[in-house]
């Protein structure tokens, strides 16, 4: 089984907006985890329960993906740097803790690089979670034949065994 936290927003101290995806949560037959850029679903996970704050993922186009895949391409490794945000002083203040958002605490952050697959560009940090998933297939909306314009709003779709998932394109 896949860790699905990977995939749930990951702060230190949520900001209220977004503490309904910090952890998975399951809703009818699927438990879900989202960032808000990615999101897998998987058969329901006992213990895992119903979050009634958490986005509504069943109504994502889920059936919606392109019938060929890509491949990933090899992928560079991950850069890392002192936070620009908070300049490697990543709390802002002890009571009430709060700390930098752009690096989730840690006073360091990765370098995001975008990388074309299929004439669309996403985020490595994502594909490098999607090509780590086992036996994975990636569906760029590219493939689907839409123009830039059309895929505005629209995810790449990925499947793995035992789940599937979608990716928001970075749109140049």
């Amino acid at each position: 089984m896949i860790d699905l936290k990977k995939f749930c927003y990951q702060y230190e101290d949520f900001p209220e907006r977004f503490r309904q995806i910090g952890n998975p949560w399951s809703r009818h037959e699927y438990t879900f985890a989202t960032d808000r850029k990615i999101i897998v679903r998987v058969p329901r996970i006992m213990g895992t329960h119903d979050n009634r704050m958490a986005p509504d993922a069943l109504n994502l186009p889920w059936n919606d993906r392109p019938t060929l895949s890509a491949d990933i391409p090899d992928l560079p490794e991950s850069i890392m740097e002192i936070c620009k945000f908070c300049e490697g002083e990543p709390v802002i203040c002890e009571k009430p803790r709060f700390v930098c958002d752009d690096c989730h605490g840690t006073g360091i952050q990765e370098v995001l690089q975008d990388i074309e697959v299929a004439g669309t560009w996403y985020n490595s940090k994502y594909l490098r979670i999607i090509k780590d998933l086992p036996d994975y297939e990636f569906f760029p909306v590219s493939i689907a034949g839409l123009t830039p314009d059309q895929m505005r709003g629209k995810a790449s779709h990925f499947t793995f065994d035992g789940g599937e998932g979608l990716l928001m394109p970075i749109l140049r």
